[in-house]
C-alpha cells in the first residue's frame, strides 16, 4: 500500500514538475531543447532557465538605465551651454 501511494505521489509530482518546466520554457521562448527524463534534469533545466531570464532582465534594465541617464545628462548639458538673453 505504501509503495502504491509513493508511486501516485511521484506521478502527481512529475506532472507538476512538467507543468513548471513547460511554463518556464514558454516564458523563455526556448522550446527546441530535448525534454528532461527524470526529476533532477527537470529541476536543473528549470533553475538554469529562470537564472538566464533573470540575468537577461538585469542586463536589459542596466542598459535602459544607462540610456535614460545619458538622455538626461545631454538635456542638462544642452540647457547650460545655450546662451541666455
Amino acid at each position: 500500500m505504501l509503495q502504491c501511494l509513493y508511486g501516485y505521489h511521484f506521478l502527481v509530482g512529475m506532472r507538476y514538475l512538467h507543468s513548471l518546466y513547460w511554463s518556464v520554457m514558454s516564458l523563455s521562448t526556448i522550446s527546441k531543447l530535448p525534454h528532461p527524463k527524470d526529476p533532477k534534469e527537470y529541476m536543473y533545466t528549470i533553475i538554469t532557465m529562470i537564472g538566464a531570464l533573470l540575468l537577461f532582465a538585469t542586463i536589459m534594465g542596466m542598459v535602459a538605465h544607462i540610456v535614460s541617464s545619458m538622455h538626461s545628462a545631454r538635456k542638462e548639458f544642452q540647457g547650460t551651454s545655450s546662451p541666455r538673453p
